[in-house]
């Protein structure tokens, strides 16, 4: 990707990438707070104005389904929406509407649609009459576009689709990367125009998403500021909790700001409480009021509240492909395994472990999408004899969220595994948390019977070909609680005597204090064992 130095009659902003921010994970009474924190989360806040631009999307023949993106991608950086707009491609309706926004001192106005070489592709003109500006046929664009115009000279009359690189006076251009991913694999970039605060994006959802990843980057990530959310499920009608959460208004009015949604989709809980501040300890106060004053039965765990949605969700609209592909696949062998056997033959291995973690949601998550109820599957434990009691707390922990019936089986497994079966005649297939870099793992798929000696057992496998940034990714992306020991340094946990902090994880503290980084910090997937003897 070469970006463009310098542009004729315009300004050029570089790709940069050095930006960053991390999540850091807190459990409190079981209920995961997620924290976003940057370097300048001290900056003021952000406001946004968003002008959805298409005839096609007020005549109905278009969903729209980019302001939802935006407004879901603001929200975690803790910027407010002050203003949606939809609105025809009309120069005159543009430009009014990017006036009023102004008016209004947004820190940035973003456009989509109506950026192209037809005739209702009027944006730029929109823009350029809000600034009391001319467009100017750009000749680095002309170049740039020349895949879609060809190589031709003159003007739009006689070349009409040279319009696309017809762009306002004093344009600021940043030429975003399109990545290795089709359908943009073969572009050498898109440009994104950019006139004071008012930034261009495509119409099209999948290019817009594209480049808005990298926009924020440019834009948005140095100006973070900290937002604690927290979301309550409840199974019961909204009415029911009203007085509860009333009071919860009134007494962190000043802190905390609070939503309620009733929902009737969902067999799971009937109302969503959303809380979220710029004080941490102000949100785990409300909550923990609100959760006070109301009955514990009526209290959903958010992690299984919205499993089945959010596993399907994050398999669909993922940026990462190849985690989209083997998520899909994963859920994909899962649900053949409930279309193949009975429930009730089958159960989930569960040690504590990462993956068994990523993989219990993924059952449960297809579980609740195919049978519309709470999972119900028997899970199995085969316990060491020198298990950690950070990771036996949390198996307990794990299987009360879940609200699956286990059983603890002796090691070594194979004896162990032998013991389930003849108790259990009825089991004939497990699911296993087993990937292709496991030892023993390169030669498994995903259904295959135990060797030869083993008890007989159908092995299912949906995690097989996943990687260890692909169960990090899965895991903090859903936000599935996991053995606090990874944020120790462990990165593969066995027993206590043969499993230790990853070496590659240390570090030296101000202070002098050797200490180590959460296992999901670790780069090199290779050394995910180099902490076990």
């Amino acid at each position: 990707m070469v970006l463009l130095r310098r542009l004729l009659g315009c300004a050029v902003t570089p790709f940069r990438s050095n930006h960053y921010f991390y999540h850091k994970r807190i459990v409190k009474n079981k209920f995961l707070i997620e924290i976003r924190r940057n370097r300048s989360s001290t900056m003021p806040d952000m406001s946004v104005g968003i002008i959805i631009i298409g005839d096609e999307i007020l005549k109905g023949h278009v969903s729209e389904a980019n302001s939802g993106f935006l407004c879901k991608e603001l929200y975690s950086l803790g910027i407010k929406i002050g203003k949606i707009s939809v609105i025809q491609d009309s120069v005159a309706e543009i430009a009014n509407e990017i006036r009023t926004m102004k008016s209004s001192n947004y820190s940035y106005i973003l456009t989509t649609g109506g950026v192209g070489p037809t005739h209702d592709d009027v944006t730029y003109e929109g823009v350029a009459k809000a600034f009391n500006t001319e467009l100017m046929l750009n000749s680095q664009m002309m170049d740039y576009y020349k895949s879609y115009c060809g190589n031709v000279t003159g003007d739009m009359d006689k070349n009409p689709q040279l319009r696309i690189a017809n762009i306002p006076v004093g344009s600021e251009i940043v030429i975003i990367p399109t990545g290795n991913e089709e359908p943009f694999k073969s572009w050498n970039g898109y440009p994104i125009v950019k006139v004071s605060n008012v930034i261009v994006l495509p119409g099209i959802p999948e290019l817009m998403r594209l480049c808005f990843k990298e926009v924020k980057k440019l834009y948005f990530n140095d100006i973070l500021r900290e937002l604690h959310h927290r979301n309550l499920f409840f199974d019961c009608n909204e009415i029911i909790i009203l007085s509860a959460l009333n009071k919860a208004v009134d007494v962190f009015k000043e802190s905390v700001v609070f939503g309620s949604y009733p929902v009737l989709s969902s067999k799971f809980y009937q109302t969503r409480v959303t809380l979220e501040s710029k004080d941490e300890m102000e949100v785990m106060k409300a909550e923990e009021f609100l959760r006070s004053s109301l009955p514990e039965q009526c209290i959903v765990d958010p992690v299984l509240a919205t499993a089945g949605e959010d596993v399907y969700d994050l398999a669909n609209n993922t940026n990462d492909l190849q985690f989209a592909t083997v998520l899909k696949a994963s859920i994909k062998v899962v649900e053949e395994a409930f279309a193949s056997h009975k429930p009730e033959s089958l159960f989930i291995n569960f040690n504590g472990g990462k993956d068994c973690t990523a993989l219990l949601h993924v059952v449960a998550a297809v579980w609740m999408k195919t049978f519309n109820t709470l999972p119900k599957i028997r899970a199995v434990h085969f316990k060491s004899n020198d298990p950690f009691p950070e990771l036996e707390e949390f198996i307990e922990t794990t299987i009360k969220r879940y609200n699956v019936p286990v059983s603890h089986n002796r090691v070594p497994i194979r004896e162990g595994l032998g013991d389930l079966l003849a108790e259990n005649p009825e089991l004939v297939a497990g699911f296993l948390g087993t990937r292709r870099s496991d030892p023993h793992g390169g030669s498994m798929q995903y259904n295959m019977m135990t060797d030869a000696g083993w008890p007989k057992l159908l092995r299912i496998n949906p995690l097989l070909e996943w990687t260890y940034k692909n169960v990090w990714t899965f895991l903090k992306d859903l936000k599935v609680p996991y053995c606090i020991l990874y944020d120790q340094g462990y990165t593969s946990i066995g027993n206590k005597s043969n499993t230790f902090p990853n070496p590659k994880l240390s570090f030296i503290d101000s202070d002098g204090v050797k200490k180590f980084h959460p296992a999901y910090t670790l780069d090199d997937e290779s050394a995910e064992r180099a902490g076990r003897a």
